[in-house]
């Protein structure tokens, strides 16, 4: 489900080669339609322009059926036939789950993209709010007002920048490559471990030969995406012409 669990219990969200990044902000409504069939909204297999975010709380929504129940609320071995059990919406209510749980997944797994749930309304809703006083709220885990002087030391030695400037650069939280960098090498650093990178040029030695990837007709970059060539990821696939399956 593209979710893991670290070693302190922390989870991580990893897997995003098919984001897109559109041009004209988050607002921006887009048009590629390609990711995972099951958790795929009505809107994208419908090859409509989506709001990401609309299409994002749709999929979360699938994810915490999946979560809460052991099994996908929509699936079949036939694509075509998944498509129409998504267009439907319809989906089983085991016997187990608590009126709150049933209330959240109905608001997020909404054919109609504008009557799902928003995401500051989701913050509080009384589901995930159980045992808390007040609704969820977004804070980094790093001091972001704080630069770790052992760390931007690596980077600046790594990147050719001054420590002044790459200390500037991380200030900056773009959460880019830049920034990512930085964070792994804070979270060796937390670990014990040496915070060291390998100079440019150098190769790790591998344990195991390299393996060559067929090229296929889906590793082209998405229209959205700002990179030239994007990895075909298995288990995900473009909607194109899903439509045409559906009556009007």
């Amino acid at each position: 489900e593209n979710l893991l669990i670290d070693e302190n219990h922390n989870l991580k969200l990893i897997d995003f080669g098919l984001c897109a990044r559109p041009k004209g902000g988050l607002d921006c409504h887009l048009e590629t339609c390609c990711g995972s069939p099951a958790y795929a909204a009505p809107e994208l297999i419908q090859g409509k322009p989506y709001c990401g975010s609309e299409a994002d709380l749709w999929s979360m929504g699938v994810l915490l059926y999946a979560l809460l129940c052991g099994f996908l609320p929509f699936d079949d071995d036939n694509v075509m036939a998944l498509y129409r059990k998504i267009q439907r919406g319809k989906y089983e209510i085991p016997k187990w789950l608590s009126r709150e749980s049933i209330t959240l997944l109905d608001q997020l797994v909404q054919v109609d993209p504008t009557r799902r749930l928003a995401v500051r309304h989701l913050l509080g809703h009384p589901w995930l709010m159980s045992g808390y006083g007040c609704p969820v709220e977004w804070h980094s885990k790093f001091p972001l007002l704080h630069v770790d002087e052992d760390c931007v030391t690596e980077l600046a030695v790594f990147v050719k920048k001054s420590k002044q400037r790459t200390a500037e650069l991380v200030s900056e939280w773009c959460y880019d490559e830049f920034t990512a960098c930085y964070l792994l090498l804070l979270a060796k650093k937390a670990s014990g471990r040496p915070v060291r990178l390998m100079p440019p040029g150098v190769t790790a030695p591998r344990s195991c030969p390299r393996v060559r990837v067929a090229s296929t007709p889906h590793a082209r970059a998405n229209k959205e995406d700002e990179s030239e060539d994007t990895p075909y990821v298995f288990g995900s696939m473009d909607f194109d012409d899903a439509d045409s399956y559906f009556d009007d």
